[in-house]
């Protein structure tokens, strides 16, 4: 698996950054108590 750090330093595509926008405003909407890596299948408490 690629280090974190340099995948980080790297400029993201157009897919990963939808991927993040769309977590992120996930995230927002369950007030940050998800966490982001949850399996789709885990019903939201």
């Amino acid at each position: 698996m690629r280090n974190s750090i340099e995948y980080l330093k790297k400029p993201l595509s157009s897919t990963q950054k939808q991927e993040l926008s769309v977590l992120q405003s996930r995230n927002q909407v369950n007030g940050g108590s998800v966490p982001i890596r949850a399996n789709r299948t885990t019903p939201i408490k």
